[in-house]
């Protein structure tokens, strides 16, 4: 059997004098595009519930680890800042929600029973808004700050308060913009959905 790929036809094109198309009709990248191409070098921060429970993540089908597990007493951002300094980087991610669900900052968002959504660091023994530290100390030293936040895992949306589809894309939203819209501008927004399943109850 005689396999033909499209990358030898366009050689062969090439070869036979077909026409090729001109610089001015080829895409370009756009200003941020080229930003972030300029910016070469980046980390990604995954300090989270996981983090304290010593394990990869947590189980989208059982309860995360309680919100009393949570301490961040002996946090220091400046240091993270100083290894992406010394490592050349010129952005930082900081993973602001993984796959627990826990909020590192104190999230105000309200779930259906009219409740602040109780997973974070509002009411956790340590309070400290860990998201406005990175950005702080990314600030303080000319790294820019952006956010990841995993759309479709919340283990305590799931199995703990038992949100609908809808109340748990709404809780989605209603996160992400509070996110996105308290800690001044961001040079990258990283939204991870594992699977699209994962959105339904």
């Amino acid at each position: 059997m005689v396999r033909i790929f499209p990358t030898a036809l366009a050689a062969t094109a090439l070869c036979l004098g077909a026409s090729t198309p001109s610089v001015d009709a080829l895409a370009k990248p756009t200003a941020p595009q080229l930003q972030w191409q300029e910016a070469e070098i980046g980390v990604i921060i995954h300090f989270n519930m996981a983090t304290m429970a010593n394990s990869q993540g947590c189980s989208q089908s059982s309860a995360p680890p309680d919100v009393s597990l949570w301490n961040a007493s002996q946090l220091n951002t400046d240091q993270w800042v100083e290894a992406m300094t010394n490592l050349g980087a010129k952005y930082a991610v900081y993973v602001a929600k993984h796959g627990c669900g826990f909020c590192t900052w104190p999230s105000e968002v309200t779930v259906p029973s009219g409740d602040v959504y109780p997973y974070s660091v509002k009411y956790a023994a340590d309070t400290t808004d860990v998201v406005q530290s990175f950005v702080d100390s990314c600030r303080a030293k000319g790294i820019k700050p952006g956010f990841y936040y995993s759309l479709g895992s919340n283990a305590y949306a799931k199995n703990v308060l038992k949100l609908s589809s809808d109340d748990f894309n709404n809780l989605v939203l209603n996160q992400t913009h509070e996110l996105w819209s308290k800690y001044g501008s961001l040079f990258e927004i990283w939204c991870v959905v594992p699977c699209f399943r994962c959105l339904l109850p």
